[in-house]
């Protein structure tokens, strides 16, 4: 009996922590020395972590490095079952109803995602007046859908005489993990997904 209670309030301790929300604030700024930042905090503060120095390009060459030498490392593995791996994977795509449930749950874990003042500012300048009108011909109409739909403070400048570009934004992003639990537990069970994994064991078989 003791142990049933104990188990009962391990599973309401996972279930509260998983519905206590997680809020990241994100900072980019093309011009400034740390062009990324961003502060999580979770347990309504409790548990914080907000980075120190961010810069992208460092970021950059260190993943561009460490791809160079992880891809000499795979030259030399002989590549196997690679076949069986591809016939899985092709199967599962064209099983009837995979893909339309795939962009289901993607599409559903965006909108999980809680956009708070979120703020948008682009300045670009192509250093001539008729390529700079070109580009304000495309992007002036997405920043007046993006003011007048998700991102109210969405600006767009241009500058027709010189060559710039500097890109600002920021929000505050609430995510409750509780909500992902949900949708990653609806998507194991769905006979959807056990019908194209039957299909791919079925096709990798053969």
């Amino acid at each position: 009996m003791s142990i049933l209670i104990v188990l009962i309030l391990f599973f309401l301790i996972v279930i509260w922590l998983l519905s206590v929300p997680i809020e990241i604030n994100l900072t980019i700024d093309t011009n400034s020395t740390n062009k990324l930042q961003f502060r999580t905090k979770w347990l309504y503060g409790l548990v914080t972590f907000q980075s120190s120095k961010f810069k992208l390009g460092e970021q950059t060459n260190k993943g561009i490095r460490k791809t160079k030498k992880t891809r000499k490392y795979k030259k030399k593995k002989k590549p196997s079952n690679n076949g069986n791996a591809r016939r899985f994977i092709l199967a599962m795509i064209k099983s009837k109803g995979f893909l339309k449930r795939i962009i289901q749950f993607i599409s559903d874990c965006i909108k999980s995602i809680r956009f708070r003042d979120t703020q948008i500012s682009v300045l670009v300048g192509l250093g001539d007046p008729a390529d700079t009108g070109n580009i304000v011909a495309i992007l002036a109409p997405i920043f007046l859908w993006l003011r007048l739909g998700p991102i109210s403070n969405a600006t767009f400048e241009a500058d027709y005489y010189h060559l710039i570009f500097r890109f600002t934004a920021s929000a505050k992003i609430r995510v409750i993990p509780l909500d992902y639990v949900r949708l990653i537990f609806c998507l194991l069970i769905s006979p959807t997904l056990w019908r194209s994994v039957k299909s791919g064991i079925v096709a990798s078989s053969e």
